[in-house]
């Protein structure tokens, strides 16, 4: 019986380069800016348009009082109404005073993050003070705010402050390309084929997406449509269709956005699905703010151009020749 001699170098060699490759090559921040150039318009955006209901929904004596309020909230959580307590006894503000400070320091820290001054620390205040809402004013939070929270904590530790900021024209942050730009570009594009994917096999878990029902539902609930879709029920598969389209364009995100050939086509599937959803649910905030991520993170080029390309590409291709050649030997 023959044995098989081959150096485990030969195989690891391949590996060892593709996942360098993939986690930390130099990369241009550039996507991370405009991130969050994109998530902080939006947030800026949603702060502009509940500031007529503000203390409806954060003052204690809103719509969900404090003592209701502290039976359904989570009580590990950060809580405004700590806050307003604590600053009322100490100065004597009025409880809506208060809760204006921490609404306008809620805007200002959003106005650095998008100039990108100070990032990381206007990050940090940004998510503090967004957390803190979230949780105060639980009964209006949604996916929309879930995911803008996720992406202002990435915030704080990515370089999303070295392109298109204050900190780059000032000399504080470096717009060369970097390792800690790619890493932190590649959790971010895992982070959302992770989602997808989960957000996908749930809804393909269930009947209702496959014959129709959450569609027809969602376009014919009072408050939500923009207009009488009662007329779908003339056209069943209609419905139908569209949730079979939604499930595809979830599942297969993870494969068919990082392909060249595939990508585009998935890039915009996914945008006019939350567009969609914007424009015929009213919920414009959530619409927008998820297609920001898909567009930052796989339609802008991230890739330094440099005169070794070439030269890493042919790298590329020969050790994933060499790793074909040892599997085929096998």
């Amino acid at each position: 019986m023959t044995t098989l001699a081959v150096s485990p170098f030969r195989l690891w060699t391949p590996l060892s380069y593709s996942i360098h490759a993939f986690f930390f090559k130099p990369a241009k921040p550039l996507p991370l800016a405009a991130l969050r150039i994109g998530v902080s318009c939006i947030l800026l955006v949603q702060a502009f348009l509940i500031r007529p209901s503000f203390f409806a929904f954060f003052a204690p004596s809103g719509l969900v009082q404090k003592e209701v309020g502290s039976v359904l909230q989570e009580p590990s959580m950060l809580n405004l109404a700590w806050a307003v307590e604590f600053l009322k006894a100490c100065t004597g503000l009025s409880e809506n005073l208060v809760l204006t400070g921490f609404g306008l320091s809620y805007v200002l820290s959003l106005c650095f993050l998008l100039g990108g001054l100070f990032t990381r620390r206007s990050a940090f205040f940004t998510w503090l003070l967004h957390w803190s809402f979230a949780n105060t004013g639980f009964c209006g939070s949604y996916g929309a705010d879930m995911y803008a929270h996720l992406f202002l904590f990435y915030f704080m530790w990515i370089p999303c402050g070295n392109a298109l900021s204050l900190d780059r024209f000032f000399g504080r942050a470096s717009g060369e390309p970097s390792f800690q730009a790619r890493l932190g570009l590649r959790v971010l594009q895992l982070h959302m084929c992770i989602s997808y994917l989960a957000s996908g096999l749930e809804k393909a878990s269930g009947t209702q997406w496959w014959n129709g029902e959450v569609m027809w539902r969602a376009l014919t609930t009072p408050g939500y449509s923009i207009s009488d879709f009662h007329w779908l029920a003339a056209v069943p598969v209609l419905p139908m269709v569209s949730g079979i389209v939604v499930m595809v364009v979830e599942i297969f995100y993870c494969v068919m956005v990082w392909p060249q050939k595939t990508r585009l086509l998935w890039v915009v599937a996914t945008c006019a699905l939350h567009l969609g959803i914007a424009i015929f649910l009213r919920l414009h905030i959530f619409g927008l703010l998820m297609c920001i991520p898909t567009i930052a993170l796989f339609a802008i080029s991230f890739e330094p151009v440099n005169l070794n390309d070439q030269r890493q590409k042919k790298l590329s291709r020969y050790a994933m020749h060499d790793l074909h050649a040892f599997y085929k030997r096998l």
